[in-house]
């Protein structure tokens, strides 16, 4: 769950997948794990739409406790439900672990064919309908896209911010098409996964709405953690790693 939650999105799918084919979940599990770790990375929040977009850490790291309130709730809130899917996760056709090189290369020529295709999409309605129209279309369709419209906006920096952690909860459709994608023949509903993505996307402005408020109820978590998102992301994959050789040692012995 935690390296879902730090890789994003379809990363996050594809790990709680082999997750749960290794450790017996069945499908109402997977669901539930899913939901906690179709988010995006925190590199991505941090970096890319709180600096690239709008022009401080500050409002990614805004962004990111806001997902990952966000991520932690749902799996609370829902860890009564699906009890009833208890179909075993089938593994998937293996080339990831026999041809890592090869499935890596593959995984990043998709999602980049997925971004340039609901970019486009994006793009066309633009000429079809109007601006207000179209822009709330790319924000549900492209979350890049959507942040740099939500960004746009003249208005105060609370209220984009509000609006942006609700582009960044739903997650776009082109993001749950890789997600979907990763987790296919796993038995999640898209109707589903979309509701509830509506769901997410409540919850995250609602949780950025608290901070911007109140901004001294975040003080302490922003001094133990840096304005450094690599630096986190990597501190946090070597300390995992610890547990996995560990685990690997006693497989091979």
């Amino acid at each position: 769950m935690f390296i879902g939650m730090i890789a994003g999105s379809p990363a996050g799918a594809i790990a709680a997948r082999r997750a749960a084919v290794h450790s017996g979940m069945n499908r109402g599990q997977l669901q539930r794990l899913a939901l906690a770790v179709t988010g995006f990375s925190p590199a991505f929040l941090i970096g890319g739409i709180g600096l690239g977009l709008l022009g401080s850490e500050a409002q990614g790291w805004v962004l990111l406790r806001a997902q990952l309130f966000t991520q932690l709730t749902l799996a609370l809130l829902l860890r009564g439900c699906w009890r009833n899917r208890k179909e075993p996760i089938a593994a998937g056709d293996g080339r990831a672990e026999e041809q890592p090189v090869r499935a890596a290369v593959l995984t990043a020529l998709t999602i980049c064919g997925y971004m340039t295709l609901f970019g486009a999409l994006a793009f066309a309605l633009r000429a079809v309908v109007g601006k207000g129209i179209a822009d709330a279309l790319v924000c549900a369709l492209d979350v890049p896209s959507g942040a740099a419209v939500t960004a746009r906006l003249s208005m105060g920096m609370r209220w984009k911010l509000v609006l942006t952690a609700a582009v960044v909860g739903f997650g776009g459709v082109c993001v749950g098409v890789q997600n979907l994608n990763a987790l296919r023949g796993c038995g999640i509903p898209v109707m589903e996964y979309f509701a509830l993505r509506l769901a997410a996307a409540l919850l995250c402005a609602a949780f950025a709405a608290i901070q911007v408020q109140t901004p001294e109820a975040v003080l302490f978590f922003g001094k133990i953690v840096s304005g450094r998102p690599l630096a986190f992301a990597a501190l946090s994959a070597a300390l995992l790693a610890v547990p996995g050789l560990i685990r690997l040692c006693g497989t091979i012995s």
